[in-house]
């Protein structure tokens, strides 16, 4: 794996715990 594959897997990491927390908290919030 090169450095730019793994810059890319790490951004998408960050993206999916952000997109999982506000998920979680639309969930709860209603």
């Amino acid at each position: 794996m090169n450095d730019k594959q793994m810059k890319i897997g790490e951004e998408t990491r960050k993206s999916l715990a952000l997109l999982s927390k506000e998920e979680k908290e639309t969930f709860f919030r209603d």
